[in-house]
């Protein structure tokens, strides 16, 4: 929550922000993230651990996808493709998946929509806003369900997040699209396979 908090705040002041696709996924994202965190409290983590791979699969062919849109000829439209996405659904299962799988929104929201071919500047700054607004929801549903446990970890992860997320706004938002498309796409793999790796071994 204030990891996403700072880097929201940055990608605002820095102009990085669609305010319109803001409020398309916030809504439905906030509904799925209290049925995640919901589900997670009275079935614990074994069907969490079902999911992960699953959705890591989906998201490795996101991120092939979004590295086969960074050497795109510049004369190809995206608007057609910007048509495919249910904004709704996909905030809707992006807030699900996150609460409770313990992450997700980044590599299946973030990498659909950039790979619908949507400006990545834009695309990055409004996912973390919703984000950061779907996590609080999480956040306090835990806290009422599960509670509150190893601080020393909340406590490092908080202060790094805060620490960073400065500057992954700057970069965003000086990043050319064709590089955020290639940087996005490598990081969406990556983690993808991570994932896919940890699940099979």
């Amino acid at each position: 929550s204030f990891t996403t908090a700072a880097g929201s705040f940055s990608h605002y002041k820095l102009g990085n922000v669609n305010k319109k696709l803001v409020w398309v996924l916030v809504p439905v994202a906030v509904v799925g993230a209290v049925i995640g965190a919901f589900t997670l409290s009275h079935y614990g983590e074994e069907y969490a651990h079902i999911v992960k791979p699953i959705i890591a699969c989906y998201t490795l062919y996101l991120g092939a996808n979004i590295l086969r849109n960074a050497f795109k000829k510049k004369g190809t439209t995206a608007h057609k493709a910007k048509r495919k996405t249910n904004l709704r659904v996909l905030g809707l299962v992006g807030g699900f998946i996150d609460s409770f799988a313990g992450g997700g929104w980044g590599p299946l929201v973030t990498g659909t929509l950039i790979k619908d071919g949507r400006t990545p500047r834009y695309v990055v700054g409004s996912s973390t806003v919703a984000k950061f607004l779907l996590t609080v929801t999480s956040a306090v549903t835990f806290i009422f369900t599960i509670g509150i446990h190893h601080w020393n970890i909340v406590l490092g992860l908080l202060l790094g997040g805060i620490f960073t997320a400065p500057f992954s706004a700057m970069l965003t938002a000086k990043l050319p699209a064709k590089k955020m498309f290639i940087v996005v796409g490598l990081v969406v793999s990556i983690m993808s396979l991570t994932t896919i790796v940890k699940a099979l071994i």
